[in-house]
């Protein structure tokens, strides 16, 4: 999804809430900018989770790529099976997702089209310890295979 970052730093890692039910699958975060271009050093590692996950999972960065103050990203997940995700009603095209076999990040990314959803993930910038979240309490929903992408909207201080 969409945001706007809050303050420039180095991000050290994605986090994410999900949901997997029926397989073991491969799972891996990045970072574009706005206009779909993967940054330097972008990719997260990759990650095998298990049947009945259910809870945040950390992707670290190998190499913590730059972020600017004030700038617009898209943060990706993408899987290799189907997956749940906690989400309510977002603005306009607040989330976009690419269909496609999983296997190595587009540069750039084309959409395959956009949907007005919020979701709960966290970008972790190393210099300044930020966190920038969305509120999630929203019902269990299915979405389809492919990169998801979700919106940060507000920055808040660690505690």
């Amino acid at each position: 999804c969409k945001f706007t970052s809050g303050s420039a730093g180095t991000l050290e890692s994605i986090t994410i809430y999900a949901a997997y039910r029926a397989a073991v699958s491969n799972v891996k975060c990045a970072i574009f900018d706005a206009s779909y271009n993967l940054l330097a050093n972008g990719t997260t590692e990759e990650k095998v989770v298990g049947v009945d996950q259910d809870g945040f999972l950390t992707f670290n960065f190998s190499t913590p790529p730059t972020v600017l103050a004030t700038t617009v990203y898209w943060l990706a997940w993408w899987c290799d099976v189907n997956f749940y995700m906690y989400h309510k009603a977002g603005t306009v095209n607040q989330k976009l997702y690419d269909v496609k076999t999983y296997n190595t990040w587009d540069d750039p990314l084309v959409p395959d089209s956009y949907e007005d959803r919020e979701f709960t993930h966290f970008a972790n910038l190393l210099i300044f310890h930020s966190r920038y979240s969305l509120e999630s309490n929203h019902l269990n929903k299915p979405i389809a295979r492919g990169i998801k992408l979700m919106q940060i909207a507000a920055s808040r201080p660690p505690p």
